[in-house]
């Protein structure tokens, strides 16, 4: 096929004969549907009492703002709740940094004895002064600091 071709079958208006002219006949594509001559549907549907907006009784007003009643005292209380939560967060997040400080200062004390141990029984096999060996165990000490 060449290009010239498919440029015409994609550009065949809806209005040739054939798919377009069929669905026409049938009111599709056209309006809302099948067109009577001097009708309007939804004028007639309206005088039917079919759609439409139905008047509304004095109950139904009520309960219309009950129920906005209740939806404002609904938000209200997520807004509520969302506070509860924000602070029941803020003490977990207090919790955990508690636990990792706890952890993270044991986790330097256990490095800086070992540390220690293995400086001072090199020291002590290798004949090293205590002064180097302290110098050596100083060096190379961790310093716990706080997270948060």
């Amino acid at each position: 096929m060449s290009s010239g071709s498919l440029a015409s079958f994609g550009s065949t208006p809806l209005s040739s004969p054939g798919l377009g002219g069929a669905l026409r006949a049938f009111g599709v594509g056209e309006g809302t549907g099948p067109q009577v001559p001097g009708v309007d549907v939804g004028e007639a549907l309206g005088a039917a009492g079919i759609g439409g907006a139905a008047p509304q009784s004095k109950l139904s007003q009520y309960l219309g703002d009950f129920g906005s009643g209740v939806s404002i005292l609904g938000d209200l209380a997520s807004i509520y709740l969302g506070f509860q939560a924000n602070k029941m967060a803020k003490k977990e997040l207090a919790t955990q940094t508690g636990f990792a400080n706890a952890n993270l200062e044991n986790t330097v004390k256990s490095y800086n004895t070992r540390l220690a141990d293995i400086r001072r029984a090199r020291g002590y096999t290798q004949g090293d002064s205590a002064s180097t060996t302290e110098a050596g165990i100083s060096a190379n000490s961790l310093d716990f600091k706080r997270i948060g």
